[in-house]
């Protein structure tokens, strides 16, 4: 297929490379470089995360370059899906924990989750937050003085 070479003016013949391409060689198949992390090092990784580590921690145990995780991460869909699964397990039996010990009755878990949950009807009212607290003189009465309730003076 004739090409026009624009800086001589002249055409010259290039012929598509007759290159005969070997299976592996190039091709993903067999060369190349070789995994920066491993899938025993994925292993300790998961489990570390499914255990409430930060990442940070997690990679430390599992022995990984902060870099290699962030690029596989990026790269690597079925990695990602995995790290995002570990990192709900342990919020996902926390939350089983505490609908369990609400059914059964726990009413300290009841209360802080609605407290949350509700803060609007069932939240903690802050003194400065209440119209009362204006109108409301406070007395503070430091241990050793004489109207301290749990000190008697002869």
């Amino acid at each position: 297929m004739p090409i026009n070479s624009k800086s001589t003016g002249k055409t010259k013949n290039r012929t598509k490379s007759t290159r005969i391409k070997h299976p592996g060689i190039g091709q993903g198949v067999g060369g190349g470089r070789k995994p920066s992390i491993k899938e025993k090092q994925v292993a300790i990784l998961v489990a570390a995360i499914e255990n409430g580590f930060v990442v940070k921690e997690a990679l430390t145990h599992a022995k990984i370059k902060k870099d290699a995780y962030y690029r596989k991460l990026k790269n690597d869909v079925k990695f990602r899906d995995r790290i995002e699964v570990a990192d709900m397990k342990l919020k996902m039996k926390a939350k089983a924990n505490m609908a369990n010990a609400i059914r059964n009755g726990d009413m300290r878990t009841t209360r802080w989750f609605l407290e949350r949950k509700v803060p609007e009807e069932f939240g903690r009212k802050r003194l400065e937050d209440s119209n009362e607290s204006s109108n409301r003189n406070i007395q503070v009465i430091l241990p050793g003085s004489r109207q301290h309730p749990r000190i008697s003076f002869p």
